[in-house]
């Protein structure tokens, strides 16, 4: 079962497979994650100073470092001797990117856990 209603409510599962990386997440957290539900609404949030905003959505920070080509979201660089302003004598073109983001919650408050067996 993917969803359901109950009312005027309706209800949405899915799976978040990163709660299943080891490297992660501890064999002392996996039991505790794998045996819980989250109750999360999908609705948008009054913020300060008037307005909405999704309840949940990606956060940008500007970039933490000088120099590469950028967008204000992903910086990206490029390094060795065969890139377009060569950087020392390794013969590659090494491209990097960097990004700074995080997953922005708001109104918290109304988010729950739920223990299931």
């Amino acid at each position: 079962m993917d969803s359901f209603k109950n009312g005027t409510f309706d209800f949405e599962f899915i799976n978040l497979p990163i709660f299943d990386q080891p490297e992660l997440l501890g064999p002392t957290v996996t039991p505790d994650i794998n045996g819980s539900i989250y109750w999360m609404p999908k609705d948008k949030v009054g913020v300060v100073g008037g307005g909405v905003e999704p309840r949940m959505q990606i956060r940008y920070l500007p970039k933490a470092m000088a120099g590469g080509i950028t967008n204000r979201i992903i910086t990206e660089w490029h390094t060795g001797a065969l890139a377009p302003t060569p950087t020392n004598s390794l013969m590659v073109w090494h491209t990097d990117w960097y990004t700074n983001q995080g997953l922005e919650c708001l109104g918290t408050n109304v988010f729950a856990k739920q223990r299931i067996v």
